[in-house]
């Protein structure tokens, strides 16, 4: 059945500037800006990404999968032939392949923990957590948050910053546990890094979610964005990578995380893990 009266728009930043002769751009359709509760296949809002980037069409699907099979609640994707109508324009104009990428919503959220209650943020900032006070018109912004946060929400986030921010190296190995569900944040970054993913927070503070899960009140991190994924971006170069410093030297954040001594072991031996089973070329 048609489902009309939806929103649609352009999508992306970079994809959108290498598609500024074509009609073959990202789209984002929103079922329910205008007609609440209509859905496919339990979605209310579908990613149209148009892969530009990548002439074999893979990167984002192959990228995706490998999230998930690590353990990385990470978005869903497949593909779809896309045409389009558009009265005096178009008739019926096949616009190519696309990969459907899930939306990290509530939808999401719920088919994932469970609940709708999480507070999920789309950050884009080289200064992830850096504590700036407890107004939170200060962190909006860069946080872009995709759910109204709680106060009990922004109070813990506003901790996690100042932990980031304010706290020796003793008490910060310490208590990060209370705030990083490590063994998902290891296998997040042990993804990121074999991908040679480097828009992303590796190095461009972007291209990432965070969520803030409500049961155990802890940070996961999961991808977005994966079409520059395996190598797939212009700086720095793979060849140029460590495993054991992957990450931009002014990213703080990740500079303190990945010294803790618990990150780091974790992160080191889901590589190695990942590496016998996950890697493997013949299996890709």
């Amino acid at each position: 059945a048609a489902l009309g009266n939806v929103a649609v728009r352009y999508k992306g930043n970079g994809t959108f500037m290498d598609t500024r002769q074509s009609d073959k751009k990202s789209f984002k359709v929103d079922l329910n800006e205008f007609v609440k509760g209509q859905k496919i296949a339990g979605l209310s809002k579908l990613n149209f990404h148009n892969n530009i980037t990548d002439a074999g069409l893979m990167n984002e699907p192959l990228a995706y999968a490998l999230y998930r099979d690590a353990g990385v609640p990470a978005p869903r994707s497949s593909y779809a032939r896309l045409t389009v109508d558009a009265p005096g324009a178009h008739t019926n104009r096949y616009l190519g392949l696309y990969s459907i990428v899930e939306n990290p919503d509530n939808n999401w959220a719920e088919d994932q923990f469970g609940s709708k209650k999480g507070l999920i943020l789309k950050p884009v900032t080289r200064e992830l957590f850096k504590f700036q006070g407890e107004e939170w018109s200060k962190y909006q912004q860069a946080y872009d948050p995709k759910t109204d946060p709680t106060v009990s929400q922004l109070q813990r986030i506003y901790a996690f910053a100042r932990l980031v921010t304010d706290a020796d190296d003793a008490e910060f190995a310490r208590r990060l546990p209370e705030f990083l569900d490590v063994d998902e944040f290891s296998r997040f970054m042990a993804v990121t890094v074999w991908l040679s993913s480097t828009d992303s927070i590796l190095t461009m503070g972007q291209n990432f979610v965070v969520y803030l899960h409500p049961k155990t009140d802890k940070f996961l991190f999961l991808p977005w964005d994966l079409d520059r994924a395996f190598g797939n971006f212009f700086t720095p170069s793979p060849t140029e990578m460590s495993i054991k410093g992957a990450w931009a030297t002014d990213n703080r954040f990740l500079q303190r995380v990945m010294k803790v001594e618990a990150v780091k072991e974790a992160y080191l031996a889901r590589m190695a893990e990942f590496q016998k089973t996950l890697f493997q070329p013949g299996r890709l």
